[in-house]
């Protein structure tokens, strides 16, 4: 985590007998980026905030003192508190899920203040800036290759955040797609609802009965628009899928590969000629 320093503010006449302060800030969240200059977060994502309050120069922790933690968003004249906390025997205010970012796209500042008293000057952290942005979720969807015609699948896959692909996103509504062309898509399945907690980097799945009509298939996983964070809309890339008649034998794949640099050779035949009994 970043860590800021603060401004520090004093009255225009230097009192000896109070002690100069300051207050360190640091923050996270799940879908937390930095890209240049500034930090970027989704939409209606949970932020935390961590504050420590010190004297200055020698850094000892302060302490038993009430800290705030305010917010101003773009297009408003007012910052508002959002948050009051008593730093603890290391100085320390833990904001545990402070705040939940707005969802629409804008900028938000937050920041820590201390308002002093007989003993200590009043000072105030470095303001944090949050870009809120919009993201669509990456999502991936496994399925077998193939299956026989009214046979009941597992699909499953993955939702995670496009730029912290370590984050999966929970409580996210997914459905299944079918198409026999790739194109013109039609839910078949679901919604399931995702965890943020993968088994064997999965975080959905859900059941399909496969059609009664044997043939080419087309399957593609879809999330659904909002709720914390606020992603958009996502689908997965497609996925073929052959449905076989009852008893019908899976196709052996090919795959032509050199031998020698000059021979070509179709991997798969050889098998295929021995099944036709013609080898």
């Amino acid at each position: 985590m970043p860590v800021y320093e603060a401004a520090v503010s004093e009255p225009a006449e230097f009192d000896v007998d109070k002690i100069a302060t300051k207050l360190e800030i640091e923050w996270d969240a799940p879908t937390k980026v930095r890209s240049g200059d500034y930090y970027y977060c989704v939409k209606g994502d949970t932020v935390s905030f961590r504050v420590r309050l010190k004297e200055r120069p020698s850094g000892n922790p302060i302490p038993g003192k009430k800290v705030s933690l305010l917010r101003i968003k773009e297009g408003e004249t007012r910052y508002v508190k959002i948050k009051e906390g008593t730093t603890d025997d290391s100085g320390e205010v833990n904001f545990e899920n402070a705040d939940d970012l707005p969802t629409e796209e804008m900028s938000v500042w937050y920041w820590a203040s201390f308002g002093g008293d007989e003993v200590y000057y009043s000072c105030q952290s470095e303001t944090v800036r949050i870009e809120v942005e919009s993201r669509v979720p990456r999502l991936t969807l496994s399925l077998p290759s193939t299956g026989v015609a009214g046979e009941e699948i597992v699909w499953c896959g993955t939702i995670r955040d496009p730029k912290v692909t370590s984050y999966y996103i929970g409580g996210k509504s997914i459905y299944l797609q079918e198409s026999t062309d790739g194109e013109t898509w039609e839910d078949v399945a679901g919604p399931v609802t995702s965890s943020d907690t993968p088994t064997d980097d999965i975080n959905y799945s859900g059941t399909y009965r496969l059609p009664s009509e044997p043939g080419v298939y087309y399957y593609r996983s879809r999330s659904v628009a909002g709720s914390k964070p606020h992603m958009e809309a996502g689908v997965s890339k497609p996925v073929k899928l052959r449905v076989l008649a009852p008893g019908e034998k899976p196709p052996i794949p090919w795959k032509w590969i050199a031998v020698g640099g000059a021979v070509l050779v179709a991997v798969g035949a050889l098998a295929y000629l021995r099944r036709r009994k013609a080898f």
